[in-house]
């Protein structure tokens, strides 16, 4: 009966833990990564070599087809104090901070013509 309880134990944790390791794999794009990109010139096909395959892409009414990569930094682990008590679980730490420009370079965009040529990119939100 232990050894069951051990197994389900193990069982338990190894699928908790799982949900920690799964996530997006995406890499951070700087501006410095960009200074290679020329309006007008660029291909999709290049983007793609360097940066893969975005996180979304869709059309731009008139304009062309917009693609975004989008990064999400590791949250902190073991910075906060964990609850005791027996309603750990309702516990929320407090929002992590980062100055604004960091928080624009989250998200890095580009626009293409219908021949998958760069009209624009940048970071921050997307046009419009």
């Amino acid at each position: 009966m232990r050894t069951l309880l051990t197994g389900i134990g193990i069982l338990l944790f190894v699928i908790q833990m799982s949900g920690c390791v799964t996530g997006d794999d995406a890499q951070r794009i700087r501006p410095e990564d960009t200074t290679w990109i020329q309006k007008g010139q660029t291909t999709q096909k290049e983007i793609i070599a360097k940066f893969g395959q975005p996180q979304f892409t869709g059309t731009q009414k008139g304009v062309g087809q917009l693609a975004e990569y989008t990064y999400s930094p590791p949250a902190p682990v073991g910075l906060e104090p964990r609850p005791s008590g027996p309603f750990p679980q309702a516990y929320t730490p407090p929002a992590q901070t980062r100055p604004e420009t960091e928080a624009l370079k989250e998200r890095f965009w580009v626009l293409y013509d219908s021949q998958g040529i760069v009209q624009d990119f940048g970071f921050g939100a997307a046009p419009k």
